[in-house]
């Protein structure tokens, strides 16, 4: 349907007012008539026309827009070539679901090449590039069809990368590293796909490191550094070294290969996102923050992005920021643990810990298994006189995470107000060993020293 008419009816009107006003609009009201009618030949020919009569502006563009995607779902064009020159040339007309849907018409009509030529030119514009998503069985069919799998199957684990990344289903990370391997034993194959298929298999064993639990970054870290041995400036590879060094701890480093590749490609989503973690780790929080709104700037809309801004946001004492980001996050995926655990936290920090224990409450429901929401859930039970409540949620926490201070300390601290001096000063030394040089060390000394005098008291009654 189109407008207030059926497409037949609508035809019948444009044909009239094209036979008194052959003009351009009018001709080319009447091709995307006939295109939506079915009557292809029919609906090129008077968008053809059209431009002959249409002055350079907005009304000309997209009727070549419209054009050249109806040239496309005919496989008429040669080469995607005139498409993507056109694209180039007018990158606030095309639309990101326009690559894909001429490049669906050229898998349709049995032309992987240019097919392939549309979307990569979407992958090097936007990383992202959420168009893709859905194109799994084209992608697939193009490996069958092409004798060029090789550009197929890494454009395939994109994909299927990407997938993972937004759902963080690990089934979408194997099929994603299957791609790249299968793309790397394919032929023939260009340089250019060998870096694409080792890129997307270096993310992927990072991906596995962290959500494996199997806290390898050596074995990404190696694929890099083997990549920038031909490709030097390259950003993806600077970026992933980079990244693999910030969870090796080499701090340093981290944010040199970081800061190069983003002074390469300023638009690279993650390598602000981990620059942003370079400086949290080194307690620079205003850095931290202005990193993460970079990393949302250049890829918006990821709710792990906005946590971390959150977390800055409250970090620099800027709480009603942090909530508006929290809820953004949220509303993206209602799911977030990390999400849910710091708007308890902000919740507390402003002394509202009965808005602040819900939040914590639906955390541990849909992670049982995690640690710091049972120590912010402790210390809010805590303020809220549940006492024996916060003594069992801060032992969870303990056991979880053997090496959180937090954890160790404000059980300690619990228990001693209990009287319990002989579990306190066991947590309390535990804390302290756990940071010993940390702003409260001399504090927290005094403490057990106090606890370790009461003990004694105790003893000699």
């Amino acid at each position: 349907m189109t407008g207030r008419f059926p497409a037949p009816v609508l035809l019948a009107v444009l044909a009239t007012a094209c036979s008194e006003d052959p003009a351009g609009p009018a001709l080319a009201e009447r091709g995307r008539a006939a295109l939506e009618a079915g009557n292809v030949e029919a609906g090129l020919a008077d968008l053809e026309a059209s431009l002959g009569e249409l002055p350079e502006g907005a009304e000309r563009t997209r009727v070549r827009r419209d054009l050249e995607l109806a040239r496309a779902r005919l496989g008429r064009a040669e080469t995607a070539e005139g498409f993507l020159t056109w694209a180039a040339e007018h990158p606030n007309v095309v639309r990101p679901g326009d690559r894909v849907e001429a490049a669906r018409a050229f898998l349709a009509a049995g032309r992987p090449g240019p097919a392939l030529d549309l979307l990569e030119s979407g992958l090097l514009a936007d990383p992202g590039f959420d168009a893709l998503r859905g194109l799994d069985e084209e992608l697939r069919a193009a490996v069958e069809a092409d004798a060029g799998a090789a550009r197929a199957l890494w454009m395939l684990g994109e994909v299927e990368l990407e997938h993972f990344r937004r759902t963080r289903d690990l089934e979408w990370l194997n099929r994603a590293l299957v791609s790249f391997v299968g793309s790397l034993e394919s032929s023939p194959a260009t340089p250019e796909d060998r870096l694409h298929a080792n890129l997307g298999q270096g993310w992927c064993y990072f991906w596995r490191g962290i959500f494996e639990d199997l806290d390898d970054f050596q074995t990404p870290r190696a694929v890099f550094e083997q990549i920038l041995l031909g490709f030097p400036d390259d950003p993806q590879a600077l970026m992933g070294l980079g990244t693999c060094m910030l969870h090796q701890d080499e701090l340093e480093a981290a944010q040199t290969n970081l800061e190069r590749a983003l002074a390469l490609d300023p638009g690279l989503a993650l390598g602000w996102f981990g620059l942003g973690q370079v400086h949290v780790r080194r307690g620079d929080w205003g850095a931290a923050d202005a990193a993460f709104a970079r990393a949302d700037e250049a890829d918006p809309d990821r709710a792990d992005t906005l946590v971390w801004r959150a977390i800055a946001a409250s970090e620099t004492g800027r709480d009603p920021a942090a909530r508006e980001l929290l809820g953004r996050a949220l509303e993206l995926d209602p799911d977030n643990v990390q999400a849910m655990v710091q708007l308890g936290i902000v919740h507390a920090r402003a002394r509202r810990f009965e808005d602040a224990l819900p939040w914590l409450e639906r955390a541990l429901a849909l992670d049982p298994d995690n640690g710091n929401a049972y120590v912010q859930r402790g210390k809010v039970q805590a303020q809220l006189g549940d006492l024996q409540k916060a003594a069992a949620s801060l032992h969870q926490a303990c056991a979880l995470l053997p090496d959180s201070y937090e954890a160790h300390y404000n059980l300690g601290a619990l228990l001693a107000s209990f009287g319990d001096h002989a579990n306190a000063l066991a947590y309390l030394e535990k804390a302290l060993e756990l940071d010993p040089d940390g702003p409260n060390a001399d504090a927290l000394r005094l403490a057990i020293d106090e606890v370790r005098g009461r003990l004694a008291i105790e003893g000699a009654r």
